[in-house]
């Protein structure tokens, strides 16, 4: 019996012991480090959709161009911001580049602060503003620059203030905040659509995660209430801990994270929940409306057209290749109906550019993924606000 004893407290031993070399290794790799660009480890819409499937809408890309693109687009880091929870982290890649202020730059960008003695137009909305899939150059703020430049004398500097899992109220919070620092704007213009209805309860992004982060503070001062946990969520939280399981997760694995959105199905709910999402947007523009009118800044409210109304998605080339799926995307069906019933009501008002019909009858791919722009349906966007800046706004382009 002792003989077991001693085999079995040398293999207990030895196991702790092999466990803490691991992690002290494993820590070493994980500890911070500023030694050159950041190389990311995957590239999720390659992996997600296949390269040959995306590569059809870049015409004239090369694939080693497109490959370092769809990479970046793939890894959009977030750092924290008070009151809207997050923004994008500041970086400066081949393709992809956020200012310090927050904006996604559109060349060639105006400085920050604003120049006072130009027209500063900011655009907010989600990633399809932002120009998710898109370089600097061929977003829709950068787009709608480059309109204004080549046809008007006005020195305009466009600020692309869109974000990747932003929706209406994080915009209005950002406005204000912007406003509140005394950052004012000549211009705002607010682009909206499929992202309001992911968000179907009005959460943000990182509200799971916070919320988890003031728990563990908690449970931290007062150490009864560990008791409370159990087993398996304790042990969970001691791996996640331990730079072992860190250094799994950047090298690529997934185990123990949050599933990806596209495996979740629509939400429950239809036509209550879309309207919900609609009213709740309604109100976000009625603050933002007074805040601005507070601040005499004109603003325009744009809802862009969305590949699940209004389009024939059999043109799409991921339909084509049998990989898409809308996930909580899917809600936008029924909101968008609902959207056009209140336009062609006239209840939307003289500041509201209604695009949701803009692709009906078009037989080609407008899309680089399930929901974001190619570069030529960026564009015809962005002319499309150009056009009604200019009918309802004639001081941004002097002919």
């Amino acid at each position: 019996m002792k003989k077991l004893y001693a085999i079995a407290a040398a293999i207990v031993l030895n196991t702790a012991a092999l466990l803490v070399a691991v992690n002290v290794v494993a820590a070493f790799f994980v500890a911070d480090r500023d030694d050159g660009p950041i190389e990311y480890s995957s590239a999720m819409l390659i992996e997600r959709y296949g390269f040959d499937v995306l590569k059809k809408a870049y015409p004239g890309w090369t694939d080693e161009n497109l490959r370092v693109l769809l990479t970046e687009s793939s890894n959009w880091l977030l750092e924290y911001e008070p009151f809207t929870q997050f923004r994008p982290a500041t970086r400066s890649d081949t393709y992809i580049t956020i200012d310090p202020a927050g904006f996604r730059v559109s060349p060639p960008q105006g400085p920050w602060p604003p120049d006072k003695d130009a027209i500063n137009l900011f655009v907010f909305g989600s990633s399809t503003t932002m120009g998710a899939g898109m370089p600097d150059v061929g977003t829709i703020p950068a787009r709608l620059q480059a309109r204004i430049h080549s046809d008007c004398r006005t020195r305009v500097n466009v600020y692309n203030f869109g974000r990747g899992l932003y929706f209406s109220t994080q915009e209005r919070i950002l406005f204000a905040q912007l406003l509140l620092s005394g950052v004012k704007p000549d211009m705002a213009v607010f682009v909206d659509g499929m992202t309001e209805f992911y968000y179907p309860d009005g959460t943000p992004e990182l509200t799971a995660r916070l919320s988890a982060f003031i728990e563990a503070a908690n449970h931290a001062k007062v150490p009864r209430q560990k008791k409370q946990e159990g087993f398996a969520s304790a042990f969970i939280r001691m791996l996640e801990a331990l730079p072992a399981y860190r250094l799994l997760q950047e090298s690529g694995m997934t185990w123990l994270t949050p599933a990806r959105a596209a495996e979740f199905e629509a939400p429950a709910g239809g036509e209550a929940a879309a309207r919900a999402v609609v009213e709740r947007w309604r109100t976000n523009r009625r603050m933002i409306q007074a805040v601005a009118t507070a601040f005499e800044v004109p603003v325009l409210f744009a809802w862009a057209p969305g590949p699940t109304y209004g389009y024939d998605i059999d043109h799409m080339n991921l339909q084509k290749a049998g990989k898409l799926d809308f996930g909580r995307l899917a809600l936008s069906a029924t909101g968008y109906r609902q959207m056009a019933e209140l336009h062609a009501g006239g209840e939307l008002g003289e500041d509201f550019l209604w695009l949701g019909d803009m692709q009906r009858g078009v037989r080609e791919n407008l899309y680089v993924d399930a929901a974001h722009y190619d570069a030529a349906f960026s564009s015809r966007i962005a002319d499309a606000l150009f056009d009604r800046l200019v009918e309802r706004h004639p001081f941004v382009c002097m002919p």
